[in-house]
């Protein structure tokens, strides 16, 4: 195994896995649909994205508030 081979595999393994941060309108969708649209535009597949095999998912709901509080 050449050097070059050794540093590529550590750096795969000690470098973070990427953040997915996923939002969406309470009020438009549901948060298994936003998830799975999310899948869809970046091309992941739905069931590894779940089990955080993509890395860290962080999901926003925006909830829309007016602004005299009714």
């Amino acid at each position: 195994m050449y050097l070059n081979n050794r540093v590529t595999k550590l750096e795969n393994c000690m470098s973070p896995k990427r953040t997915h941060v996923v939002g969406y309108s309470a009020s438009e969708r549901t948060e298994q649909e936003a998830v799975k649209a999310y899948c869809i535009e970046n091309e992941l597949d739905p069931g590894q994205f779940e089990d955080g095999d993509y890395g860290k998912v962080i999901v926003v709901q925006r909830v829309s508030v007016s602004p005299d509080n009714t």
